[in-house]
């Protein structure tokens, strides 16, 4: 409590020095000052350390700045603080305030350490290090290695370069990017790599530096540039260890799954990189609920291990953590078959457009759907008219008309809303996406909505773009069957297994054909959708009810008068 007094007094003195503003790292290396100020017992001793402590002079100028900037504090806090309590704030000091770079989550450190089956004498590599979350870890749990950390953020790099030496931890910070062939000279590669893939970076903003990489020019150069990013870092891990070395690359999902990244994988498969992927538990970071997936590579592979690891971890209030029996769990999974793991041969893999999502193949097979249609066999499927919404705002009428328009947020409980928005006339192109008596709607999106449309009016229905348009092959399925299906439990578990996204999920046409249907024979289904009329009418009428009750009740208050 008195540690947690003095800091907060110390950063709200910090915070009043020329109105300057200071973030967690500028916290760092005051208090890593105070720190050394105690040991010296004088400036003048503290200023000689700076300048002869084997860091750059980007650090060195760095510390000298922060000690003229506040020199005022720096001094009374040395003498009112003991060196525990020093120690006790900079064990526990918020890094990240003020700066762009997320925490490494917890466990995945120790989780990467094993993957990466590091031992004594071993050289490693942590690319896009960020505050060394990594390399502390790994020195720690693993004497005798030692790490290259690098990381071309400059603020990044010096709160990385003071908490090594705070640790006296083997590692060495460059400041670099590891885009740049120089990061790891030639002759100076790692046995093992980790790498954290920068999140919102575009491969179209990278271009110039893949063309000049070798290594890189020759996967990606000439690729579409709506690829992936992540594949870039993985692929700097992948050629930049040694001989028989190991890389394990953190990155979020959209690359293992997305159809503009199919070449990509099947070229990483192709060279035998790929060991095995694992499926993290979502809301790892406190910033975001994407889940992150661990893309482990080696040399020769001619299958890939999948493992699900979604479902082993800790829930704190905010987010998940991997607590050390959560590792353990996995590293099982990864080590032998489980109900979560497996391995999948190329063969396999192609099969399925070389999706490196594991829940993709570790979901089991309702045992219903072993003798199935496919959507794409007994329907056609069209998408929503695309359009911007200044297109859609100019068309809108508040006058009826014979046209309207339909959203995801009118599909509800199965139906269509009734009050749908008029248009003044559909655009141009807009037929092809109006609705037919009998069509399926679907959202585009997740969790995924349905409605069934049988009841026109004669009107002219313009179908959105999120939205798909299912038209049945009345001779094979009815669509009341196909609808109710598709709101099922077993019908939307079939959606999110061919849906793609690790917090947003979408289906793809392509893969919405991919959907199973269990075979029911034609009187079965006919039978279906007398019984669905009736209900449906039945609701309708029910609805129609409450709505005069409901007005009614409104009226109470008014015939009191």
């Amino acid at each position: 409590m008195i540690r947690s007094k003095e800091y907060r007094r110390i950063v709200k003195e910090m915070a009043q020095v020329e109105s300057e503003t200071h973030d967690g790292i500028d916290e760092l290396a005051f208090f890593a000052l105070v720190f050394w100020l105690q040991q010296k017992e004088s400036a003048d001793q503290l200023l000689a350390y700076l300048d002869e402590a084997p860091w750059d002079d980007d650090v060195r100028s760095y510390l000298k700045d922060i000690f003229s900037r506040y020199s005022a504090v720096l001094f009374p806090a040395a003498e009112n603080l003991s060196e525990e309590e020093v120690k006790g704030i900079l064990a526990s000091l918020p890094l990240r305030r003020g700066i762009s770079f997320t925490e490494l989550p917890a466990g995945v450190a120790a989780l990467a350490g094993k993957l990466l089956q590091l031992h004594q004498g071993d050289r490693v590599a942590d690319l896009c290090a960020g505050l060394d979350d990594f390399s502390l870890a790994a020195c720690r749990d693993y004497p005798g290695i030692t790490c290259l950390a690098v990381d071309k953020d400059k603020k990044a790099y010096i709160g990385a370069v003071l908490r090594t030496v705070l640790k006296e931890m083997p590692i060495d910070n460059r400041c670099a990017d590891v885009l740049e062939p120089s990061a790891i000279p030639d002759g100076q590669e790692a046995d093992k790599i980790f790498s954290w893939v920068p999140l919102r970076q575009r491969y179209r903003d990278l271009a110039d530096q893949i063309r000049k990489y070798p290594a890189l020019s020759e996967l990606f150069f000439g690729e579409k540039r709506s690829i992936s990013t992540e594949w870039v870092f993985a692929a700097v891990a992948a050629v930049r260890h040694a001989p028989s070395g190991r890389a394990v690359v953190m990155m979020p999902g959209q690359g293992l799954y997305n159809n503009v990244d199919r070449e990509v994988r099947q070229e990483f498969l192709r060279r035998g990189w790929i060991e095995g992927v694992i499926a993290l538990p979502d809301r790892m970071l406190l910033s975001s609920a994407i889940g992150f997936y661990l893309l482990v590579l080696s040399e020769n592979n001619d299958s890939v291990r999948m493992v699900d690891g979604t479902s082993f971890f800790e829930a704190e209030r905010r987010q998940k953590m991997l607590t050390g029996a959560d590792v353990d769990r996995i590293m099982d999974c990864y080590e032998k078959d489980t109900e979560k793991s497996g391995s999948l041969s190329l063969t396999q893999l192609a099969a399925n457009d070389y999706v490196l999502e594991p829940q993709r193949y570790l979901t089991k097979t309702d045992a219903r759907l072993e003798d199935a249609w496919t959507v794409g066999e007994v329907c056609t499927v069209v998408r929503g008219f695309v359009a911007s919404g200044k297109i859609l705002d100019e068309l809108i009428s508040h006058k009826a008309t014979p046209y309207r328009y339909l959203m995801v947020k009118d599909l509800e409980n199965g139906s269509i809303c009734p009050d749908l928005p008029y248009l003044k006339e559909l655009p141009s192109r807009g037929e092809a996406a109006c609705l037919q008596e009998g069509d399926i709607l679907l959202s585009k999106t997740g969790p995924f909505k349905t409605a069934l449309a049988d009841d026109l009016h004669d009107e002219k229905v313009l179908v959105t773009g999120n939205v798909y348009i299912l038209r049945c092959r009345t001779e094979v399925i009815k669509p009341a069957y196909l609808m109710l299906y598709l709101q099922s439990q077993l019908g939307q578990s079939e959606l999110d297994y061919w849906a793609k996204g690790s917090h947003i999920q979408n289906i793809s046409i392509a893969d919405l054909k991919k959907v199973r249907i269990p075979k029911l024979a034609k009187e079965k289904q006919q039978k279906i959708a007398g019984n669905y009329r009736k209900l449906a009418q039945a609701i309708k009428e029910t609805q129609e009810t409450l709505m005069v009750l409901q007005q009614g009740m409104r009226r109470l208050l008014n015939n009191t008068r």
